[in-house]
């Protein structure tokens, strides 16, 4: 016997053993004859049989297997676009939980008859949600397309307990920051009596704008509270919890957190998840600018020259100030370059160009030896910093034509900006 009459032939047994709809009937041979809905297939082959048989084969919404859920399902998704209508999203992905003896039901019979075309109930269904959830959109004049990778809503019908949970996937942004002013942590600090911060004058507005119910600050390293950030900026990302809108204008989130005199942001953009991870993992070079202090007069010559002794590898055990909370390591660092000059009797300002992970004020001050080169060492005199600013985080955000993202180092770049100080 042919395929195509034994298809023909068990669908009739089915039909006259069971009470099924055609969408059902259609599901127990979903892997044969693509391009049809399993509805359309189970009408087709309810068609054919009843034309063998010479008897009318009605369709019975109660359905032994999934018992009237299809009659049912408009109501559903009617249910979820009201509840997902203040959110704007343009991808979308739907989940379910079925009833166990709905897939017990199924399974019975695709024993019973032997069947090895039979589709999963779970992407049935699924498939004929996301069809009518985009057709019923569609009448509201909203075109939105499903998406298995990264939807902007994520729906699950949970049939056993009648629940509807919707999850709108964060909108994340990624931007610079300069620090203008010093005294202001990166993230909320209030036990320490810090009255704001770069978070908190970052993140209202964005959230305004976009309707988020929360964020997320994640900062690409961190300057210490009493340090500016200058140049071109700290690298960060947003992330924006359900927001209710996605299409931002980011230029108009930017001038408004830019009404701020202490925090400035550029280069706003919307950018994948990942980009969190690669920016809080880069380690790029940075350019510092410490004011220094001495407790004697050092004359400029002898300064230029202690600062380019400091050029090369450079061996810090952990800073006294930082001991309690990071392990007591010896850590290994390279200054790449140093630019100077003396601006009073007893103080210097000092440029260092330095790989990530060095402990400037340390390399300064010495921190009883536990720096090795450092610039106090040098002198047989007591430094202080008194200001240091971040300059200048070298690098930026590149996407590759694959869509992958990194944060790239360029050493011609980075000479060229620290060439330019003097």
């Amino acid at each position: 016997m042919s395929e195509r009459s034994n298809v023909v032939s068990t669908g009739e047994r089915i039909l006259e053993d069971h009470e099924i709809c055609d969408n059902c009937l259609g599901r127990l041979f979903g892997k044969l004859s693509h391009g049809l809905t399993n509805r359309e297939r189970g009408m087709s082959l309810r068609t054919v049989a009843g034309m063998d048989l010479d008897k009318p084969l009605k369709e019975d919404n109660s359905c032994e297997i999934c018992l009237g859920l299809y009659s049912n399902l408009d109501d559903r998704v009617e249910k979820t676009v009201a509840e997902v209508e203040e959110y704007e999203f343009s991808t979308f992905l739907f989940g379910n939980r079925l009833r166990r003896d709905w897939k017990r039901n199924q399974e019975r019979i695709v024993k019973e008859y032997d069947l090895n075309k039979a589709e999963d109930f779970s992407h049935a269904v699924n498939r004929v949600l996301g069809k009518r959830f985009r057709e019923k959109l569609k009448q509201r004049g909203i075109t939105v397309e499903a998406d298995f990778e990264t939807p902007d809503l994520t729906v699950l019908l949970d049939f056993e307990n009648g629940r509807i949970e919707t999850e709108i996937r964060s909108v994340y942004v990624y931007g610079r920051y300069r620090k203008l002013a010093r005294g202001i942590p990166q993230t909320v600090w209030t036990e320490k009596g810090y009255s704001t911060s770069v978070e908190e004058i970052i993140s209202p507005p964005a959230r305004a704008f976009s309707g988020a119910a929360s964020s997320l600050f994640h900062g690409g390293g961190r300057e210490d509270v009493d340090v500016l950030c200058l140049g071109r900026g700290r690298p960060f990302v947003l992330e924006l919890e359900e927001p209710k809108v996605r299409k931002l204008d980011l230029d108009e989130v930017a001038d408004r957190i830019n009404e701020s005199k202490e925090v400035q942001v550029s280069n706003l953009r919307k950018v994948p998840r990942k980009v969190v991870e690669e920016i809080k993992s880069a380690r790029p070079d940075k350019i510092y600018r410490a004011l220094i202090e001495s407790n004697r007069e050092i004359e400029e010559e002898r300064f230029l020259e202690g600062l380019k002794d400091l050029v090369g590898r450079i061996f810090q055990r952990t800073p006294t100030r930082v001991s309690h909370r990071r392990s007591d390591l010896v850590r290994v660092r390279q200054v790449y370059g140093t630019r100077g000059r003396r601006v009073s009797r007893k103080r210097y300002e000092a440029y260092i160009w330095a790989e990530s992970g060095l402990y400037i004020k340390e390399l300064i001050t010495s921190d009883r030896h536990r720096s090795l080169p450092s610039f106090a060492g040098q002198y047989d005199c007591k430094l202080t910093v008194a200001e240091l600013d971040v300059a200048n985080i070298l690098g930026k955000l590149e996407k590759s034509k694959g869509g992958d993202y990194s944060f790239e180092q360029d050493k011609e770049v980075a000479e060229t900006i620290f060439t330019g100080i003097y």
